[in-house]
């Protein structure tokens, strides 16, 4: 199961999942990991994006993640070449091909956010089965369906698990969005979940592990691993890159291996993405994003 927390403004689009991955053999429910890789970053020429998902983590097998599954079908050059709402109607249409596999249809939603060059307002999209708040059985679900947001202002999308999220949640997640600072909804949004995994009926379903994605509309697109305990390593997400028109992806893993070692310490550990050498959410050098209006 997963939590992923989605905040977008004019200037910024956010989104944070925990990492747990769970499975079910009958009646009984366990913890198979608590870094499972839940989202998918493109940097494309004409658009950058997010997808997080929540739901069926495995689609094919042992080593087919659904983050990897989504990862092979973004980076098409077909797919890259369509645009954000190309990435979207491919992940559809994915997702349905695969969902025929099963004996049983499996929940999942994956929530795309990003920006287009030359469109100032960012875009939000949802791929989802499943309308349920807990994410739990196989009764009302359908065929994927997209649901579009190209808007402006400022907008909160919870998907996953919400059944476990406190109720301040959308109240918190607003306020820091209109103070424009990235940093401070990041915060706010893993304190959030890391709260959800208390919730004494769903919290066993959530985990405090988490990784934010933060994607500017004039900048880079950085990814920051947040441990909830010390630990010797960190991680990514899967990384899909446009160069030249090809498409090629780097499976999320520990960043020692794909970024080279990490810093000293154990803190939060910036990845970059993009045009920018300074990293936005890196406490040290944290800068507010300028903000274009005052809409909520």
């Amino acid at each position: 199961m997963t939590l992923v927390l989605t905040a977008v403004c004019d200037d910024f689009v956010v989104q944070v999942s925990d990492r747990r991955f769970g499975f079910q053999h009958g009646t009984i429910e366990a913890t198979g990991t608590d870094e499972a890789n839940k989202q998918v970053v493109v940097n494309a020429e004409g658009f950058r994006l997010v997808a997080g998902f929540a739901g069926l983590a495995i689609m094919e097998g042992e080593l087919w993640s659904t983050s990897y599954q989504l990862a092979e079908v973004l980076v098409s050059e077909d797919v890259l070449r369509a645009g954000f709402d190309g990435c979207v109607e491919a992940a559809r249409v994915a997702c349905d091909l695969r969902m025929e596999r099963f004996s049983k249809r499996q929940p999942l939603s994956i929530v795309f956010a990003g920006f287009t060059k030359g469109i100032p307002a960012p875009h939000v999209a949802t791929v989802s089965n499943c309308k349920s708040p807990t994410f739990r059985g196989h009764d009302g679900l359908s065929d994927f369906e997209v649901t579009r947001s190209a808007m402006s202002g400022r907008r909160y999308w919870p998907e996953g698990m919400v059944a476990a999220l406190p109720s301040d949640t959308e109240q918190r997640v607003r306020l820091v969005l209109k103070a424009g600072n990235p940093a401070a909804v990041v915060d706010v949004a893993v304190d959030q979940i890391r709260r959800a995994a208390k919730h004494a009926k769903y919290g066993k379903y959530v985990g405090v592990n988490c990784m934010s994605v933060c994607v500017l509309r004039d900048g880079p697109v950085e990814a920051i691993y947040h441990a909830a305990h010390k630990r010797a390593e960190t991680f990514g997400p899967t990384f899909v890159e446009q160069r030249d028109g090809f498409g090629s992806f780097i499976m999320g893993s520990p960043v020692s291996q794909v970024f080279g070692a990490p810093p000293p310490g154990v803190g939060p550990m910036p990845m970059r993405i993009g045009m920018s050498e300074t990293p936005v959410l890196d406490r040290r050098t944290l800068k507010r994003v300028p903000k274009r209006g005052s809409r909520d």
